[in-house]
């Protein structure tokens, strides 16, 4: 019998609220984990503007961004699939700071490294950053299991996108979410669903393999 398939389609803060409500609670400091990948960026340039990028991770396609302004960065995770994705200018700056061999021993000053981003434009490369020390690169986050999945199931909105079905036993659920910049995200049983712990009105999905290869655990 032909496998169908039925698509779910979640508001950003739709989404983030049932979770919040009932999985957990953004105000306490649980499952709170940084950010300790290394990643290559480059400026781009206002040539690719409109450009778009497709973050292709290792379990295939998650979403789509387009390119915005001249002077967003363009991230290439260092994981095994490599994959690639926008921040805008000023949220790159608040997380990211140009890596230096030096870096091992902890005596730069913390100007210097401030001022690394501004200055490697004169050049522009790939170059490897590492994530600055600092709240931005917190997150809260939730593994997704088959519990989350059947609530979703049952509580998603009637105005929600939603395929068509004929109640057979051979149904295929899909589950996604409108991201940040407007864009489809799909997220699946084990990926995680992420909440900044600066900005914490907003959610997002990293697939299971790649947010182990980035992210530790900072609270038990």
């Amino acid at each position: 019998m032909e496998i169908q398939k039925e698509i779910i389609i979640f508001q950003n803060d739709q989404l983030l609220n049932l979770l919040n409500e009932n999985f957990f609670n953004i105000q306490e400091n649980q499952n709170v984990y940084y950010k300790f990948q290394n990643i290559e960026a480059i400026k781009c340039e206002i040539n690719q503007v409109g450009s778009i990028v497709e973050t292709i991770t290792s379990d295939g396609l998650e979403t789509i961004n387009k390119i915005k302004n001249f002077d967003d960065y363009l991230i290439k995770n260092q994981t095994n699939a490599n994959e690639q994705y926008i921040i805008p200018f000023n949220k790159f700056n608040d997380k990211y700071e140009l890596f230096n061999i030096s870096d091992n021993n902890d005596n730069n000053n913390n100007n210097n490294n401030n001022n690394n981003n501004n200055n490697n434009n004169n050049n522009n490369k790939w170059k490897l950053y590492k994530p600055k020390n600092n709240e931005h690169n917190k997150i809260k986050a939730i593994k997704i299991n088959k519990e989350i999945l059947n609530f979703l199931k049952i509580n998603n909105d009637k105005n929600i996108e939603i395929g068509n079905n004929n109640n057979n036993n051979n149904l295929l659920y899909e589950f996604y979410l409108i991201a940040s910049w407007g864009e489809k995200m799909i997220f699946k049983e084990n990926d995680y669903l992420v909440i900044p712990l600066i900005k914490n009105n907003e959610i997002y999905r990293i697939s299971n393999k790649e947010f182990n290869e980035t992210y530790k655990l900072l609270f038990n």
